[in-house]
């Protein structure tokens, strides 16, 4: 499935609920913003009155004292403008701060069978491109657009309120501006929702070209790869394009659209002044007023495209909490960690199903081996039990309790699969393995590490402060999975499924490393998915697999002696 995008409603109420949380610092940027754009527009006014003074010879004292106020409120003025710009920097960071703190908490909790289904460009998309998107907007955009619409209201009011002959010139342009933005706006909403699909779809051949490397460049596939780039890469240059051309024609209209008012103004004053129609203030007033207004309305198209760019995005990191839940879990925890599989089937295609009528009973502290050949269902079948995936049909239980109705920490508490994937964060070996208990001490990190036997942890320099990731120091495959070990130790599961935890390392790594998981073994129900078949033998009991049906179920000594799949299996094991 593909990720949702939110609607303009669902967008809105998102917004107002991020607004809401900081209605009290945005109330006093608001404020701040109003008063000083107030005093910016007295600034005007008092100039043409000092003029109609001046004119009629009034007193100079007068005049003095309106000059002094034009300096007290042009310092006004720029106070209240810094200390605008600094609570609209601090409510935009604070918001900006929220939300990115919601999208990665909606991202980790996502069903992993929808990031699977969706790929990772969309979702990688979201939390990167769009989440700067939006912090740009937010901390510069956010204040602009704002100030931009109370300087507009204020300069219209002023001016009808303060020379009604004249200040009508103001509205000569505002109606073919409003109509040049609506066009500029439907044209350029389809644009920026198709270029932030298309960086997505670019993030995405990136980060799969990336991981795939050695397969992609082993198949002789990069010709291939490189010829989508550039197609996708065309693709973009032609919607920039059109977006340079759409702004271009705007832009275009409204700074010639924006001069009408100040040639309404000069020409109705030169015909008015001569005729005692208006003074020679009101029509500095006016050309004054049409001049602040100038600014804010060239700029305003740029901003609100901006705004219009953050919409779409907000739009599309609105869309990953609409993210239906693949299960409903209560507040319940099971009774024991005997595991339980009656009447299982499951589908990941609604005409395709992959595994049929599992009926299976794992007692606590059991070992069982999950045999069988390339998809016969082994790791859907561990999916399952691990509470990843939802059955189709049928009863997955541990302790006499629905895995998928558990909540996610308890889950995690009773079953954890580990796989040949390992990741390791760009962060500190002690962080790396927190994530598996955030209150474990220094002492019991290291006793997790020598229980896995891996020395290679004291001989860092740094020991557990060692940076790694991609970006410091890299581990080889086996320290990985030997870190991967330690955080099971530290997670503490009762049942433990394997699924080709160590199918893609050397021989030599992959012994050591079978070596350490005996002691993440102990006293754990423990589900391997073997493809060495030397793993199956020492299991308690050994299921085989094959079309998604459990065919034999018993001992590696029963399982010989029926000479059935799984005698023929190891004999062909036995012969390589």
């Amino acid at each position: 499935m593909k990720l949702p995008v939110a609607s303009n409603t669902e967008t809105r109420k998102a917004f107002g609920r991020l607004i809401y949380q900081h209605r009290k610092l945005m109330g006093a940027s608001f404020a701040t913003q109003l008063l000083g754009i107030v005093f910016a527009t007295a600034l005007p006014w008092l100039t043409g009155k000092t003029l109609d003074w001046i004119a009629a010879g009034r007193d100079t004292r007068i005049i003095s004292w309106a000059i002094t106020a034009m300096v007290i409120l042009v310092i006004i003025r720029i106070i209240f403008n810094y200390i605008a710009e600094l609570l609209g920097g601090i409510v935009a960071e604070d918001m900006f701060q929220t939300l990115r703190d919601q999208v990665i908490t909606q991202a980790t909790h996502l069903p992993l069978s929808v990031v699977e289904s969706s790929g990772s460009g969309d979702l990688l998309g979201r939390v990167t491109y769009d989440v700067r998107r939006i912090q740009g907007f937010m901390t510069q955009g956010l204040v602009s657009i704002i100030q931009l619409l109370l300087t507009a209201i204020v300069t219209y009011v002023t001016a009808l309120l303060v020379a009604p002959s004249l200040g009508w010139t103001l509205l000569v342009a505002l109606v073919p501006i409003l109509y040049t933005m609506r066009w500029h706006f439907s044209h350029m909403s389809a644009i920026i929702q198709a270029n932030a699909g298309m960086v997505a779809n670019v993030s995405g051949q990136i980060s799969e070209n990336a991981g795939g490397a050695r397969i992609i460049e082993a198949q002789g596939l990069v010709p291939t790869r490189v010829k989508r780039l550039h197609q996708i890469g065309r693709s973009m240059w032609n919607l920039q394009a059109t977006t340079g051309y759409t702004r271009a024609r705007s832009m275009g209209a409204v700074n010639t659209l924006v001069m009408l008012p100040l040639l309404f103004t000069v020409i109705l004053g030169a015909l008015f002044i001569p005729r005692g129609w208006a003074t020679i203030g009101t029509v500095t007033t006016v050309t004054m007023l049409t001049l602040q207004l100038r600014a804010p309305l060239t700029s305003a198209m740029y901003w609100i495209t901006n705004m219009q760019v953050a919409w779409a995005s907000m739009q599309r990191i609105a869309g990953i909490g609409l993210v239906p839940n693949d299960r409903v879990t209560k507040n319940i925890a099971p009774a024991n960690s005997q595991i339980d599989l009656a009447d299982v089937t499951f589908a990941y295609r609604a005409d395709h199903e992959v595994l049929h009528g599992l009926n299976l009973s794992i007692k606590p502290g059991e070992r069982l081996a999950i045999v069988g050949t390339s998809g016969a269902g082994k790791s859907t079948l561990a999916r399952l039990i691990a509470g990843i995936d939802a059955p189709t049909s049928g009863s997955v239980q541990i302790g006499q309790a629905e895995v998928t109705e558990l909540p996610e920490a308890e889950l995690h508490r009773q079953v954890i699969l580990l796989t040949q994937e390992h990741h390791i964060f760009t962060t500190t070996l002690r962080e790396n393995l927190r994530l598996a208990d955030p209150a474990a001490s220094d002492e019991k990190l290291w006793e997790a590490l020598d229980q896995i036997g891996a020395e290679w942890a004291h001989q860092l320099a740094e020991r557990l402060d060692t940076k790694l990731g991609t970006s410091a120091m890299e581990l080889t495959s086996a320290q990985a999975q030997q870190l991967a070990l330690a955080r099971i130790l530290l997670a503490d599961p009762s049942t433990l499924i394997l699924d080709e935890a160590t199918s893609m390392l050397d021989p030599t790594s992959a012994r050591t490393l079978e070596r350490a998981l005996g002691k993440v073994l102990e006293g754990r129900t423990v589900i391997m998915i073997a493809h060495r078949l030397f793993t199956a033998q020492d299991a308690d009991r050994i299921c085989v697999m094959e079309d998604g049906r459990i065919i034999e179920l018993g001992s590696h000594e029963e399982l010989l002696s029926q000479n059935g799949t799984y005698s023929d299996l190891w004999s062909a094991w036995q012969q390589k």
